[in-house]
Protein backbone atom coordinates (compact mmCIF):
# COMPACT_ATOMS: atom_id res chain seq x y z
CA UNK A 1 0.00 0.00 0.00
CA UNK A 2 1.34 3.48 -0.91
CA UNK A 3 1.88 6.33 1.55
CA UNK A 4 0.61 9.82 0.68
CA UNK A 5 1.10 13.27 2.11
CA UNK A 6 -2.04 15.39 1.66
CA UNK A 7 -1.76 19.17 1.97
CA UNK A 8 -4.78 20.83 3.53
CA UNK A 9 -5.47 24.48 4.25
CA UNK A 10 -7.70 26.53 6.52
CA UNK A 11 -7.92 30.10 7.74
CA UNK A 12 -6.63 31.45 11.04
CA UNK A 13 -7.90 34.74 12.43
CA UNK A 14 -7.40 36.90 15.50
CA UNK A 15 -8.58 40.16 17.01
CA UNK A 16 -6.28 42.73 18.57
CA UNK A 17 -7.49 45.49 20.91
CA UNK A 18 -5.68 48.84 20.77
CA UNK A 19 -6.34 52.41 21.89
CA UNK A 20 -6.28 54.78 18.92
CA UNK A 21 -7.55 58.10 17.59
CA UNK A 22 -9.37 56.63 14.57
CA UNK A 23 -9.78 53.35 12.62
CA UNK A 24 -6.70 53.95 10.46
CA UNK A 25 -4.58 54.61 13.56
CA UNK A 26 -6.02 51.46 15.20
CA UNK A 27 -5.14 49.39 12.14
CA UNK A 28 -1.53 50.61 12.22
CA UNK A 29 -1.16 50.12 15.98
CA UNK A 30 -2.49 46.55 15.80
CA UNK A 31 0.67 45.48 13.98
CA UNK A 32 2.81 46.69 16.90
CA UNK A 33 1.13 44.14 19.19
CA UNK A 34 2.29 40.57 19.70
CA UNK A 35 0.53 38.27 17.25
CA UNK A 36 -0.62 34.72 18.03
CA UNK A 37 1.77 31.89 17.30
CA UNK A 38 1.91 28.13 17.72
CA UNK A 39 4.23 26.10 19.93
CA UNK A 40 6.97 23.78 18.67
CA UNK A 41 4.93 20.64 19.34
CA UNK A 42 1.92 21.93 17.37
CA UNK A 43 4.19 22.95 14.50
CA UNK A 44 5.17 19.31 14.05
CA UNK A 45 8.56 19.46 15.71
CA UNK A 46 9.80 15.89 16.30
CA UNK A 47 7.23 14.38 13.92
CA UNK A 48 3.54 13.78 14.17
CA UNK A 49 0.77 16.02 12.92
CA UNK A 50 1.95 19.50 12.07
CA UNK A 51 0.40 22.93 11.80
CA UNK A 52 1.94 25.86 9.99
CA UNK A 53 0.87 29.43 10.68
CA UNK A 54 1.99 32.12 8.27
CA UNK A 55 3.70 35.25 9.55
CA UNK A 56 1.69 37.80 7.58
CA UNK A 57 -1.45 39.13 9.25
CA UNK A 58 -3.82 41.23 7.11
CA UNK A 59 -7.43 42.28 7.12
CA UNK A 60 -9.63 39.77 5.26
CA UNK A 61 -9.51 40.02 1.48
CA UNK A 62 -12.22 42.29 0.12
CA UNK A 63 -12.68 44.07 3.47
CA UNK A 64 -11.75 47.73 4.06
CA UNK A 65 -10.05 49.07 7.18
CA UNK A 66 -13.37 50.68 8.18
CA UNK A 67 -15.07 47.28 7.97
CA UNK A 68 -12.28 45.45 9.79
CA UNK A 69 -11.90 47.92 12.68
CA UNK A 70 -14.68 48.05 15.25
CA UNK A 71 -14.88 50.67 17.99
CA UNK A 72 -15.61 48.91 21.29
CA UNK A 73 -15.24 51.61 23.89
Amino acid sequence: MATYRVYLQTVASTTIEVEADDPDDAYEKAFDKRMPHICAQCSGWRGGPNLELGDMWEIPEGMSVDEAVEEIG
